[in-house]
């Protein structure tokens, strides 16, 4: 497994055994985990893992991160500064990630932030932004197993 994929193979391991709280289903999913490990690629997990997590009833911060993305710039894509993005999320979420947990979020899901440089009142500044068009956010949604 690449480094990427390992860190992301582990953030979702993570979130899935946090939101178990139930032992036959921690046993089930341990199961379910074995087997697919054994059998199948990377991409595949993580789409069981991004299911096993989107079929839970309890309250993911990041399903409704996910939401908000899906709901926000799915018709049109992403071109927004992070913290622009962020700021958003605040708005709208009950009890938000920290950005770094929204950046582990991105990242699991595919979507990588980019350091670019604008200019302000004549400056030059660094800035990290999400980019992705239409088509690279749904085929994101589809990779990993989102279907609003």
């Amino acid at each position: 497994m690449v480094q990427y994929e390992t860190r992301t193979y582990y953030y979702l391991i993570q979130r899935a055994r946090c939101v178990s709280q139930d032992n036959e289903l921690t046993f089930a999913f341990t199961q379910d985990y074995e087997y697919q490990l054994e059998y199948e690629k990377f991409e595949s997990i993580k789409i069981w893992l991004l299911k096993q997590i989107n079929g839970l009833d309890r309250d993911i911060k990041e399903k409704a991160l996910y939401r908000l993305l899906f709901d926000l710039y799915a018709e049109e894509g992403i071109n927004e500064p992070f913290a622009v993005f962020y700021d958003i999320y605040c708005d709208r979420a009950n009890n938000p990630l920290s950005k770094n947990f929204v950046s582990c979020a991105l990242k699991a899901l595919d979507l990588v932030t980019k350091m670019s440089r604008i200019v302000v009142d004549g400056r030059e500044k660094s800035i990290i932004s999400i980019n992705a068009t239409r088509q690279e956010l749904l085929e994101l949604f589809r990779k990993n197993g989102i279907d609003y």
